[in-house]
């Protein structure tokens, strides 16, 4: 079980968000920890979390944001076209779009291009039945045997 609860960590925090030096921009650990009776070490985990998870959730934001904007503007580049179709940079705006939409789909994890892999590799290679156990001789005997089969039906 752990010493301290929930609602230690989040005064903690508040204490901390409220004691900072504005020389070092840091808190003032040694106050607040004689103040709430937690360890140094243990406030600069709990700041440390903290921080770290406001990161995280800004990083989001700006990511959901940018991909807002970006589908404004991917919408907006469609209604010009039919404006530019008939100038020379309408080339222009749909390899703008497309690397708009290229980089939506990276932040959001997505492929931004599919790939097919195909092994054609046709290279016998010659086994010594001898360096082989009998179970591995039989298992590879019978899967050429049903492949044989499969490809007479």
């Amino acid at each position: 079980m752990t010493k301290y609860t929930d609602e230690d960590k989040m005064k903690a925090i508040v204490e901390l968000e409220n004691n900072i030096n504005h020389q070092t921009g840091n808190p003032n650990w040694t106050k607040v920890s004689k103040k709430l009776n937690i360890s140094r070490k243990t406030l600069q985990k709990w700041w440390k979390e903290k921080n770290k998870e406001d990161t995280e959730h800004i990083r989001t934001l700006k990511k959901e944001e940018f991909i807002k904007k970006a589908w404004d503007n991917i919408f907006y580049g469609l209604g010009l076209l039919k404006e530019k179709a008939e100038k020379a940079n309408y080339k222009d705006l749909i390899v703008g779009m497309a690397t708009l939409i290229d980089k939506i789909q990276l932040l959001q994890g997505q492929p931004t291009e599919i790939t097919k892999n195909e092994n054609n590799n046709t290279e016998l290679i010659e086994i010594d039945p001898e360096m082989l156990s009998p179970e591995a001789v039989s298992k590879i005997a019978e899967k050429i045997l049903h492949k044989q089969k499969q490809d007479s039906e």
